[in-house]
């Protein structure tokens, strides 16, 4: 329960009010000011707006508390203003901090700006340093390289001279030993010539080219056909004998086509070639007829020196493109005779691609990314790579970087001509650099040389701070804590008393010496920090012979109010509990500060303020009373606003208040723990009228309800029928505030402010509240359309809270799935129930997930599909709508059994063991609590459908149990055979409506596979079937799977089906307690739904359904449920081992309300007797608003004499 306690306000007479006006320094105008009727409690200080409820002032500041309280005669202030000595002090301490921190941080940023500045200059010198050291380098390593290449590359090409005169001898040698004329002659042993030749050269072929004249050219094609011969003996050669060459072309000719040459000569045919060709098309082709041949023959027969063509790539019958390595002829004379001044009769052409001169040049651990462009007069340039002894072909042009090419090697690759070159094209090689091999020798030294440096003169700057900000810290600390001090001692106590402590403080630090100029800045604060530490005890001695004074004052009117929450209990538990005080007291913060109503303290649900103390208020009590008003339409909006978030029941929440005005010692105990404290009979009676006021009413003294009248609201004023006893005082008359008065008189703004102020759930009479001249007619029209309004706005709600739930649960179940799932668009018509009953379907096991599974995402993180969202609430409202209109079994019980189980399953279901970031489990906490709660942890369909089930369970219940549907013979008895009717024809009804196709999203969404939604359904099915807790036959079999499953294990069984058999026993327990949780929680929330289930029951009884009055047992029979059904059941939970604190929690409250059910059962019955009959049996009026009350509110309200005072 929780209680808001408000101290009323306190009215002065004109020479008490210009007394305490001197004592505070001359603010009588402004009291005067405060006091306006219209105005009271709206300060110039600041507007709700504009200042936080935390903040301090002269009149009002705010804190939180938490705590119980009992009805005592002192309470103490948590909150209070700070002064102005206080508020200086800080100042002071403040001004004097900053300036000697300004200066000492001058002196530090310029030291660290110095250092800073050196760190620069050195770390570059290093960086560069470091970085031309390795500049230097690599220009020497590529220099190197680059040298060797050129050199080496170069007396390859050269050597190639010497082989090819060495063959050309050979031929010449040849001839002349055969005694063969030119052009007439034939080398036998050409081909091993050949290979040899190609070996030491390292060319691709090498061919004989014979001068013919034009004389001899019948002679010469008539013996190249006769000696063709060569070609099958140079394929033997080779070893291919399954080879037979091809006849060559026997006249000389000009193209691939072998179209014949016209002439005229002299000609140039290719004669022999090696390696031997199997299609020797080349031979006889005629060189003269190539422009760029003629030119090297002609200048190497002009010149009689060797030759080397430009780039000639058809040679090897491939069309010249970006990608064909580039080749080169270099042509050798052949002489008539071994002598040098001979005819030249011939030529040797040694076909070779250029890359062969680079190869295998630079040894194995050369750097990558050497680039040699190759080019020649002719405007011809070829690039390559060179990496350690492989050269790559990059493509025709020069592709060089040319930020390289300062660092060009250059060497010619001509042989020394003269300087007569005219038809040649000389080559040249540039080589240069790259990127690729300048990073070989960029290394991260410079960085690590530099990043030491900086690291140094870094770590200097870092200490030298470090020490600086510790010495600023704890200067700041030193500083903090003396604020602190200041700020709790200001908190702590109203002005005047603070400002007294520091008076006193102020004598001590005199009688001590201190130095008075100094006082403002130093010898204050630590003032303070004694005079917070003085209270705690008092001493025995005087200082300077004056003994310490008690600081305490009376107050002779003022007004304290108490208000506490009737009915406190949260479903979602402890933390939803503190959640909504926090921000109700938030609220009500916010209103006291705007009121300038000092609040005393909050002790768990209970809130406690005055008015009138300690600064007078002229109008105190008209203001407490608008404060009261105030805070009850802040919490009614409040607690609809965190229905969704914190349970359907939290919408009917209410409070009740109680003001009482008198006189009042307040004052500072000096003692452990000292704190602003009141004390008087003041204290006690304001608690009495909170004590015994009704919910959603502010219930006020004789003496408060005087002031208010003197106040000129008269009106706000009702006077309460019966009296209030007090042990001290005996009987007292009080009164009812209703600040909600219309004017105008008019039904409805009467209505609302009937309904607004509470009394429709007070037990008082309408006739009484709303006055004689009411048109009953008109409000019975009214209210009936009002009240089915504010049930349809229940339902609303009750729908959207029931809504999302469900779509956390979706949302895990979504967060948890496989990226792919079978595809189920016919799948549910396929599987609908096979023939026989729901009861037939119920399974002893039920297999869940063997392991826990990961998520795949964060729950939290997943957005459901738009279509599912609509689809899920559209199904809840259909089911909401399915539900008839019975005292219990209706929807509001199922959003109760919905919410119970979503307790049992937060205390099981920990998600804290999870990292959702890397999606893994923290440690072993989860597999465990898998384990420990044989999987429904880890198990999010099993989570939902049990939120399902909840939800289904009693769809279209008929307010009569199973036997009576028997009894009477219904139609559904005869369709399911006579066994829990009521519960197979609810899971039929709702299973058909979501199996409909509008629903089709939302059933792919919970079951992705045909497996999911047989475990789906047969959960729904087994938890449904749970609730018939009347069949003495389903009751005989779920106890014997219970023993299976918990006392006598079943030995040989699969270790698998023994976790699943306790988790369907469990599962199906678990909802067995949800259906009946009103038994296992608070005391006023089992009376509630045991008052409906008796209406209905009555209901039945009156109607012809039932044979007995239920009243008659109804006591004994709730002692026996208690006895063999709620406490053994809440005994299975505790034993199963699965939910935790929560079976404790169940189990004590069965024991308590069946204890508190014997003492005052009896009473109980009588009283739900009489409040049907004026329900349902008496006259229009009392019958009409009832139904008004009951629809409204969702709660009756009620109390029983007993025994005295005793209220209920």
């Amino acid at each position: 329960m929780s209680k808001i306690t408000f101290d009323f306000g306190t009215s002065f007479s004109q020479r008490e009010a210009e007394e305490t006006a001197k004592r505070r320094g001359g603010k009588e105008k402004r009291l005067d000011d405060d006091d306006d009727d219209d105005n009271d409690g709206l300060s110039d200080e600041g507007s709700l707006s504009s200042q936080s409820p935390n903040s301090s002032g002269d009149h009002s500041s705010s804190l939180s508390g938490s705590g119980s309280v009992s009805g005592g005669s002192s309470y103490s202030s948590s909150v209070g203003g700070h002064s102005s000595s206080t508020r200086g002090v800080a100042r002071a301490l403040k001004r004097t901090f900053s300036e000697a921190t300004f200066k000492v941080r001058v002196l530090w940023f310029s030291v660290v700006a110095i250092m800073t500045m050196a760190g620069i200059f050195v770390a570059q010198a290093t960086h560069s340093f470091s970085s031309k050291s390795q500049e230097v380098n690599f220009e020497q390593q590529f220099n190197y390289y680059a040298n060797t290449l050129a050199d080496r590359s170069y007396t390859r090409f050269d050597a190639v001279e010497i082989k090819m005169s060495t063959q050309a001898t050979a031929n010449t040698l040849n001839a002349v030993e055969k005694g063969e004329e030119w052009p007439f002659v034939v080398c036998n042993t050409f081909e091993q010539r050949g290979q040899n030749m190609l070996r030491l050269s390292g060319a691709e072929s090498y061919v004989t080219v014979i001068f013919v004249k034009e004389d001899e050219r019948d002679q010469w094609e008539t013996f190249s056909q006769v000696n063709q011969g060569w070609v099958q003996a140079g394929l033997d050669r080779r070893g291919e004998t399954d080879e037979r060459a091809l006849p060559i072309t026997g006249y000389v000719h000009t193209s691939d086509n072998a179209e014949r040459d016209p002439g005229p000569g002299p000609y140039a045919p290719i004669w022999q070639i090696a390696p031997a060709p199997v299609d020797p098309l080349e031979v006889n082709f005629n060189l003269y007829s190539d422009e760029i041949f003629k030119q090297s023959l002609e200048f190497l027969i002009r010149e009689q020196v060797p030759v080397v063509t430009q780039v000639l790539n058809y040679l090897v019958q491939h069309e010249t493109d970006d990608h064909e390595e580039p080749r080169s002829c270099y042509m050798f004379p052949i002489r008539r005779t071994p002598d040098a001044g001979a005819d030249i009769v011939g030529s040797g052409l040694n076909c070779f691609k250029w890359d062969a001169m680079f190869k295998d040049i630079l040894h194995e651990d050369a750097p990558n990314g050497i680039v040699l462009v190759l080019s020649n007069e002719c405007g011809q340039a070829y690039t390559y790579t060179v990496n350690h002894e492989e050269v790559f072909y990059i493509g025709e042009g020069d592709r060089h970087d040319p930020a390289f090419n300062e660092f060009v090697v250059s060497q010619s690759m001509h042989i020394d001509h003269g300087e007569n070159l005219e038809g040649l094209c000389p080559f040249q090689i540039d080589i240069y650099p790259s990127e690729e091999f300048r990073s070989v020798f960029e290394t991260n030294e410079p960085f690590i040389y530099t990043v030491g440096v900086a690291a140094v003169f870094s770590l200097s700057v870092f200490c030298f701070l470090l020490y600086g900000t510790c010495v600023e810290r704890r200067q700041k600390d030193n500083l903090e804590s003396t604020l602190r001090v200041n700020a709790i001692v200001g908190s702590l106590f109203p002005k005047q008393v603070l400002n007294r402590l520091l008076a006193e403080q102020g004598r001590i630090n005199k009688a001590g010496g201190a130095d008075d100029s100094h006082r403002d800045m130093q010898a204050v604060p630590t003032g303070l920090v004694s005079a917070a530490i003085q209270v705690h005890g008092r001493e025995e001695s005087s200082i300077m012979g004056t003994p310490n004074i008690p600081i305490a004052d009376l107050f002779p009117s003022h007004v304290q109010r108490f208000g506490r929450f009737y009915r406190l209990e949260f479903g979602e538990g402890a933390d939803a509990g503190v959640s909504l005080l926090e921000t109700v007291y938030y609220n009500f913060d916010m209103i006291a500060h705007k009121r300038r109503v000092f609040k005393v303290e909050t002790i768990g649900d209970c809130y406690v303020a005055v008015c009138g103390l300690p600064e007078p208020r002229k109008h105190h009590a008209t203001v407490m009373a608008k404060f009261a008003n105030d805070c009850m339409e802040k919490l009614n909006e409040v607690v609809r606003s965190l229905e969704i978030e914190l349970g359907p029941d939290t919408a009917e929440l209410s409070m009740r208040f109680g003001l009482h005005s008198g006189p009042v010692t307040a004052g500072v105990l000096r003692g452990e723990k000292s704190r602003f404290q009141l004390f008087g009979e003041t204290v006690d009676l304001a608690a009495e009228m909170e004590h015994s006021g009704m919910r959603n009413r502010i219930h006020v003294s004789q003496a408060t309800a005087d002031l208010i009248i003197l106040s000129g609201k008269d009106k706000w004023i009702k006077a309460r029928e019966d009296k209030v006893y007090d042990e001290k005082k005996g009987d007292l008359q009080t009164y009812w505030v209703n600040i909600h008065v219309d004017t105008d008189g008019s039904v409805q703004s009467r209505l609302s402010s009937y309904m607004s102020s509470g009394h429709s759930s007070s037990g008082e009479s309408m006739g009484d509240s709303l006055g004689d001249d009411f048109d009953m007619a008109q409000f019975g029209q009214m209210i009936q359309i009002q009240g089915l309004n504010q049930m349809n706005d229940k339902t609303v709600r009750l729908v959207d809270w029931m809504t999302e739930l469900m779509s956390r649960s979706l949302k895990k179940i979504v967060a948890m799935r496989a990226d792919e799932g079978e595809e189920v668009s016919s799948m549910f018509s396929a599987l609908h129930m096979d023939e026989g009953t729901v009861l037939d379907e119920v399974k002893e096991i039920i297999k869940l997930p063997g392991k826990a599974k990961m998520y795949k995402n964060d729950p939290e993180s997943v957005v459901l599909d738009e279509k599912v969202q609509k689809q899920l609430k559209d199904y809840v409202q259909r089911i909401a709508s399915m539900y008839r209109e019975v005292p219990f079994h209706g929807f509001e019980h199922a959003s109760h059994v919905t919410m119970s189980v979503g307790k049992l399953l937060s205390r099981i279901v920990d998600t804290q063991g999870i990292d959702f970031k890397a999606m893994s489990y923290k440690n072993d906490d989860f597999q465990v609590l898998h384990e420990t709660t044989y999987g429904i942890t880890s198990d999010p369909l099993t989570q939902f459908a049990l939120a399902f089930s909840a939800l289904i369970h009693d769809v279209d219940h008929t307010g009569v149990p199973n036997a009576t549907l028997v009894q009477e013979k219904a139609s559904l008895a005869e369709l399911y055979n006579n066994k829990s009717v009521a519960e197979q024809n609810s899971v039929d009804l709702a299973w058909d409506m979501f199996l409909e196709p509008q629903y089709g999203d939302l059933q792919r969404c919970i079951c992705p596979s045909q497996e999911d939604y047989q475990r789906f359904r047969q959960l729904v099915v087994n938890t449904v079937m749970a609730t018939d807790i009347v069949d003495k036959e389903l009751g005989a079999l779920r106890k014997e799977r219970w023993l299976h499953a918990f006392d006598d294990e079943i030995t040989d069984e699969d270790p698998l089906d023994t976790v699943n058999r306790k988790a369907t026993i469990v599962i199906e327990h678990l909802m067995q307690a949800s259906d009946v949780a009103h038994t296992m929680q608070h005391w006023h929330v089992y009376q509630k739904w045991n008052e409906r289930f008796f209406q209905e029951c009555y209901m039945a009884f009156k109607e012809g359904r039932a044979e007995k009055d239920p009243s008659i047992g109804w006591y004994k029979g709730e002692i026996g449920f208690f006895d063999f059904y709620v406490i053994p059941l809440a005994k299975k939970l505790k034993d199963c081992g699965v939910f935790g604190v929560s079976s404790d929690e169940y189990l004590t409250y069965a024991q308590k309300n069946r204890d508190e059910w014997e003492r005052k059962g009896e009473y109980l019955v009588a009283e739900y007797l009489t409040r049907y009959e004026e329900k349902y049996g008496v006259g229009y009026d009392c019958q009409l608003l009832d139904e008004y009350q009951v629809e409204m509110n969702g709660d009756d309200e009620y109390s029983v004499e007993m025994k005295g005072d005793e209220k209920m």
